[in-house]
């Protein structure tokens, strides 16, 4: 009886090593770094757009009050109603894009994210560049709304991060996007304060005839520098974004990937 007692001992000592074994076993399987590889190319470029999308958001709030109160309809209005006219025109772009940003989304379902977020990115770099332009009110609020309209960036960016990044990869990639965010946020100001007036007493093409002559375009428009620095910078991200970053949409990706075997398949 003591002998079979002993046994049943230590057949439930073997089985729950066996069990401790098996726990060990599955939680090293759990956390084993993934073997996906991080697209870094795209991400690259998913992030050099995010940094676009922060300075189209702080370039023209830093200059907005400034060319309010250089346009000529503004002579005569007090202070107040210069804020007043320069918050209009800074929060123009984001109220026009919320009664689009559903339907551009759902188009990104239909027709693919890249040709969405190309048309995005462009909308946002002529934005900035028709402000940078713009000698009247009008002409700069209707090119921040234009802007608004086409902004699709704010979803299908971080769409396209999540379909192109692997599972356990997908924290490290949004943590890239937040800090392109802060880049693009910071640099915006600083762009603005480094470019803007440069052809005025302390600005640094200050006495160079041939950039700041009579009747020469930076002398006109003396915030047009800043704005073109932005908006090329973003311009630069959409050709980057339609050669190097793939097509991401599930159904587009199955189609192309059934096309490419049935073809190998007839060779």
């Amino acid at each position: 009886m003591a002998k079979s007692h002993a046994e049943l001992e230590r057949v439930a000592s073997a089985r729950e090593l066996q069990s401790m074994a098996g726990r060990a076993a599955s939680s090293s399987q759990k956390f084993e770094a993934p073997s996906e590889k991080m697209p870094w190319r795209a991400v690259a470029i998913l992030t050099a757009a995010q940094v676009g999308q922060g300075i189209n958001f702080t370039l023209p709030l830093s200059l907005l009050v400034y060319m309010v109160r250089d346009f000529p309809m503004s002579e005569g209005k007090s202070e107040g109603e210069i804020g007043q006219m320069a918050g209009l025109a800074g929060s123009a772009f984001m109220f026009a894009s919320l009664p689009t940003a559903y339907a551009l989304g759902a188009a990104s379902d239909r027709v693919g994210r890249r040709p969405i977020t190309v048309l995005a990115l462009v909308s946002v770099a002529a934005s900035l560049i028709g402000v940078g332009f713009a000698q009247s009110y009008a002409f700069a609020l209707s090119w921040r709304v234009v802007g608004g309209l086409l902004n699709a960036l704010p979803g299908t960016i971080k769409t396209v991060l999540g379909e192109l990044c692997p599972g356990p990869l997908r924290a490290q990639g949004f943590s890239y996007l937040s800090m392109g965010w802060g880049l693009g946020t910071a640099a915006g100001p600083l762009i603005a304060g480094a470019l803007a007036r440069p052809c005025e007493d302390g600005g640094f093409l200050a006495g160079v005839s041939g950039a700041c002559g009579e009747g020469s375009l930076l002398n006109g428009r003396p915030y047009l520098l800043p704005h073109l620095v932005g908006g090329g910078y973003v311009l630069l991200c959409a050709v980057m974004w339609r050669f190097f970053v793939p097509e991401t949409l599930p159904r587009l990706c199955a189609t192309a990937e059934a096309g490419g075997s049935s073809n190998g398949e007839e060779r």
